[in-house]
């Protein structure tokens, strides 16, 4: 079983070569296309999967492409040669659970500290998408790349629960950056 990670663009599909008999999308942002290969052919073409997807093509593979629609992200599959798999492949348990999601719409991110959201009480999660190609870091007021714990490359998807009531700030590092935002209100 072989785990791999890339960051994957619409101009840049992943093409990952070597043999392999089962085949799991573990995480991707957006949905994404998956084109499996036998000795230069397509075997299996699933379009706009989500993490979670696999295939086990009879005969199995020796390519597979992973393709995205839109922004850039990054995403993790496994490979296989044998039977064995993930069963659970990702992720938390987050037992907070919201109402309404809103959608705060695209924020551009500059070299200093620039506000994402004000601070609501009743917000019971947040979801920072890097839809951009620079790296972002998020905190409070002031936050700049020292003090910015929370590293958020392109492509990359951050749930924040243990404050999501708190005034979040971010900054780029060196060229303009692209946030999404949606706040989980309860």
């Amino acid at each position: 079983m072989r785990t791999l990670e890339q960051l994957v663009s619409a101009a840049q599909p992943w093409m990952l070569h070597g043999t392999g008999s089962y085949f799991r999308l573990m995480e991707s942002v957006e949905p994404v296309h998956v084109r499996v290969f036998r000795q230069g052919r397509v075997v299996y073409n699933a379009e706009n999967v989500e993490a979670g997807f696999f295939t086990s093509p009879d005969g199995g593979f020796d390519a597979v492409e992973v393709i995205v629609s839109n922004n850039p992200q990054r995403v993790k599959v496994a490979v296989s040669d044998g039977a064995g798999g993930y069963d659970r492949y990702t992720g938390s348990v987050n037992l907070a659970t919201g109402t309404s999601v809103v959608n705060t719409g695209l924020v551009p991110v500059g070299v200093v500290a620039t506000p994402v959201i004000y601070a609501n009480v009743r917000r019971k999660g947040v979801r920072f998408l890097n839809s951009g190609d620079s790296v972002i870091y998020l905190g409070g007021a002031g936050v700049d790349l020292v003090n910015g714990c929370l590293k958020v490359n392109p492509g990359e998807l951050l749930l924040e629960n243990e404050a999501p009531g708190a005034a979040w700030y971010a900054v780029s590092d060196g060229v303009a950056g692209r946030l999404k935002v949606q706040e989980l209100m309860g």
